[in-house]
């Protein structure tokens, strides 16, 4: 047997064959078998096992593909990953990593990163470089202490035995603000709710709440203020009440624009501009695209009524014989970029085609599919020609070559040149631009269907 013919039955090039019997490249196990199938000559090549005990089967012997670094230090490697997930169970902290296992730190950012990428640990709650966001609703040791009058040490105890709310937030604590205001309120600190803040001080409850912080509370998370800070803001926009920034002039307490400023400063205008023109750059055109889609909608089933009774002359793609068409089908035709075939020709291309693309799908290798759907083909294109040879005229197009390209393109997702190089090693060479030129006249969508939509 040549090695041509060896590497056409195993669905290879003759250079690979040639590598291998040069021993410069060892075979995977499933080419192996192949090429033993071939031969029908028994085992070939020596089989074993990966040396590193994982029971990969190879060709010859070594190691896997990237099995070789396993060994004495992989086993450390484990073993020391192993410990650090036992001592992040038991609540260690990454800082006490290092000196509990005697590693560097850079070698146990390495093997946490080995875990978090496996999933066996928490991912980082940041990426590296971004800045540390607090959650909502929660506070500082330090603010919860201002809040309460107790020692931020003494709160940090009362997070890290659980009796208080928190996380941990880099090296400070995120504890909860609703919890920390029932802490503080049992400590003997009042609140005042947002309608009573503005009964008290006469400012309006979304001024206070921009202005001052708040804290959850209740049965539904209201919020609620201290009324200190909510006098003492009163206190402040009495004697320096905040200015108009259009005008400049004081503003009454709670209001930060005059009425008319508002409507006609030039800050306001400029952000009407900037709106009415991101209204006309975006909303105005999709709304003038939704309307022109509308209208080509009605003109085109307006179209369709009116092509519905009409016919029209057509060639067929196969035979070339001329039939009537009805030109709503026609029309149809032509904008979805398919043949037009006859009455006569269309079930049995169509039954060939799917024959053809079925034998190329379940084909084992490309160049199997290639004979599988030229064989399809050739036997579609003898029974067109046996019924249509009285009437076809001109020059008889070949069928199997149109059937072969689209259900190698289709159902197996080749490009042209992977095409025209298995027709080299199966039949003959072709033209560079014949697999292409045959494509495009055939009106053949390249890659559109993967092989596991069927």
């Amino acid at each position: 047997m040549s090695r041509r013919e060896l590497a056409d039955r195993v669905g290879v090039t003759p250079g690979a064959i040639g590598n291998i019997e040069q021993g410069r490249h060892k075979p995977s196990v499933a080419l192996a078998g192949r090429i033993e199938e071939a031969l029908d000559s028994g085992p070939i090549f020596h089989r074993s096992t990966c040396e590193c005990g994982c029971g990969t089967v190879l060709v010859g012997q070594g190691f896997a593909h990237n099995h070789g670094a396993r060994g004495a230090w992989a086993d450390r490697v484990a073993e020391r990953r192993r410990r650090v997930l036992e001592l992040l169970a038991e609540g260690t902290t990454v800082g006490e990593l290092p000196r509990l296992l005697g590693v560097s730190r850079s070698l146990l950012y390495q093997d946490l990163a080995e875990l978090r990428r496996r999933g066996l640990i928490a991912p980082r709650r940041r990426a590296k470089g971004q800045k540390l966001v607090r959650p909502a609703d929660t506070l500082s040791a330090t603010a919860v202490g201002r809040l309460t009058g107790i020692d931020r040490k003494e709160v940090a105890e009362l997070c890290s035995r659980g009796e208080l709310p928190a996380t941990r937030f880099g090296r400070e604590w995120a504890i909860d603000a609703r919890a920390a205001a029932d802490l503080a309120q049992s400590a003997g600190v009042t609140f005042w709710s947002l309608r009573e803040a503005e009964r008290q001080t006469g400012l309006p409850r979304r001024f206070l709440r921009d202005r001052l912080p708040t804290y959850p509370g209740g049965a539904c998370g209201a919020r609620r203020v201290e009324p200190w800070r909510a006098l003492g803001l009163a206190a402040q926009l009495a004697q320096q009440p905040d200015r108009c920034p259009s005008c400049g002039q004081p503003v009454d307490a709670g209001r930060t624009w005059h009425d008319d400023c508002r409507v006609n400063s030039p800050a306001q205008r400029q952000r009407r501009r900037e709106a009415s023109r991101r209204w006309w750059a975006t909303a105005w055109q999709q709304d003038w695209d939704a309307r022109t889609v509308w209208t080509e909608q009605r003109a085109a089933h307006r179209e369709y009524s009116e092509r519905s009774a009409t016919s029209v002359t057509a060639s067929c793609y196969i035979c070339r014989e001329r039939f009537q068409k009805s030109t709503r089908a026609a029309s149809k035709t032509h904008r979805e970029g398919r043949r037009n075939l006859c009455p006569t020709c269309r079930p049995v291309w169509a039954g060939g085609l799917l024959r053809a693309r079925h034998a190329a799908w379940r084909a084992r290798t490309d160049i199997d599919a290639l004979r599988a759907a030229y064989a399809v083909g050739e036997e579609t294109q003898a029974l067109l020609r046996a019924l249509r040879s009285p009437k076809w005229g001109g020059r008889p197009r070949n069928v199997a070559y149109a059937i072969t390209v689209e259900a190698l393109h289709v159902d197996r997702a080749l490009s042209d040149g992977q095409v025209r190089l298995l027709w080299r090693l199966a039949f003959a060479s072709v033209n560079g631009r014949y697999v292409t030129r045959l494509r495009e006249e055939n009106k053949i969508r390249r890659r559109r269907t993967p092989a596991s939509a069927h």
